[in-house]
């Protein structure tokens, strides 16, 4: 039994643990939790403590690191009901390879999400984590999907659709508000993400699903309730979540039909 643990068990070999010097620590739920706290919340949190963190899915990529995620819980002194979030923590071989990408990946997005509600309990949104040879990003930060920061934010959103709904789509629908809920997040190369718009007096809601995709998984899709229709956008990666420039060329992109895309990522080498 010892031996066929050892072949299906990543975290028993010698190997796997010399190349990825965090892995013990990624898969030690409490100790990851301290880990969490001091690298998104600090030492006093501001009054928040992570009060729950379980690890939810874990994928190792030959050459590329591995990703582990966690749910996490965080509660403040006021009793008030626990605020969830979900983050994952990105493995690498050197302490080099996290800080760099952590510096051209990562802090571009974490800049983005100044002011957004869904990391407002948190000190930072995304963390280096060097000891571990570890970053750490909450969601919707993705390195590997930078678009999701401009495709979860609900004003960004609501811009790109209208002008999407007004570009020729069969409709004289205007919203004026927008709802943005996860459909499916999986380990890894894409998020599916439903858009639920709402307009003036009893004006039906219109529902867009969008699907954000990396790598080979270059297409995005959204249909409407009314019709469906293949398009996708593009917003800058780096760019903050309220450029105009990003949301234009967005909006420009969904009016203009069915175009490919792709996220590229580089993840650097020891």
């Amino acid at each position: 039994m010892s031996s066929f643990l050892d072949a299906v068990d990543p975290r028993r070999s010698a190997a796997f643990r010399d190349e990825l010097p965090g892995v013990d620590a990624a898969f030690d739920e409490v100790l990851m939790q301290r880990h969490l706290q001091a690298a998104l919340l600090g030492e006093n949190g501001n009054g928040n403590v992570i009060a729950r963190c379980v690890r939810r899915q874990a994928v190792y990529v030959p050459d590329h690191g591995c990703v582990v995620r966690y749910a996490l819980e965080v509660c403040d002194r006021s009793g008030r009901p626990p605020v969830p979030a979900l983050a994952s923590t990105y493995l690498f071989p050197s302490a080099r390879s996290s800080r760099l990408d952590f510096e051209t990946r990562l802090r571009p997005l974490a800049d983005a999400m100044r002011g957004r509600p869904e990391v407002a309990a948190f000190s930072t949104p995304a963390a280096l984590v060097e000891p571990l040879s570890m970053t750490v990003a909450l969601f919707p930060i993705d390195g590997d999907l930078p678009a999701l920061v401009t495709a979860t934010d609900p004003n960004a959103m609501l811009e790109i659709l209208r002008g999407a709904l007004a570009g020729g789509y069969g409709t004289s629908f205007a919203p004026v508000r927008c709802r943005v809920d996860v459909v499916h997040y999986p380990r890894q190369h894409h998020c599916v993400l439903r858009y639920t718009l709402e307009g003036e007096g009893d004006a039906q809601p219109v529902t867009v699903f969008g699907k954000i995709a990396g790598r080979s998984r270059s297409r995005g899709h959204w249909d409407s309730s009314k019709r469906c229709a293949s398009s996708c956008w593009s917003p800058s990666p780096a760019c903050p979540a309220s450029s105009r420039s990003s949301r234009n060329a967005s909006a420009a992109a969904m009016r203009s039909g069915c175009r490919r895309w792709k996220t590229r990522s580089t993840r650097p080498r020891p």
